[in-house]
């Protein structure tokens, strides 16, 4: 089963839209950190999210819910940090359903969590 599905994702330009550019606004000010770093670190963000995502899902199909629930806590540090909020909430769930050896309710969080990652991006595409 592929949640993804697109395995490949172009996210150039991201931070020309208004959600971006808050996000970018905030970022710079933490620390006096210089703009395109933070541009930087933001793009980095959504390309390692990503790719978490896709080792999430390898993983949950594989039945190791110990190795899916290390991913999903890398990719919630990363959350947290960059303050992507919906996805830190959906990661949660997913962390509880794994920690539990549930593989369907983590199937059906790591839905939401896909879904959340998806509206993020469209939110930023806006």
């Amino acid at each position: 089963m592929v949640i993804g599905s697109n395995r490949s994702m172009d996210v150039s330009g991201t931070m020309e839209t208004m959600p971006g550019k808050l996000l970018m606004q905030g970022l710079t000010r933490v620390d006096g950190m210089n703009p395109d770093f933070a541009s930087r670190l933001f793009d980095v963000f959504v390309e390692d999210s990503y790719e978490r995502l896709q080792r999430i899902e390898d993983r949950i199909e594989a039945g190791d819910t110990h190795g899916a629930w290390r991913q999903v806590h890398a990719l919630k540090s990363g959350c947290m940090q960059i303050g992507a909020s919906a996805m830190t909430r959906c990661g949660d769930i997913l962390s509880a359903a794994l920690a539990a050896d549930s593989l369907d309710l983590a199937r059906a969080a790591l839905l939401r969590l896909w879904q959340a990652f998806r509206d993020s991006q469209r939110l930023l595409g806006e």
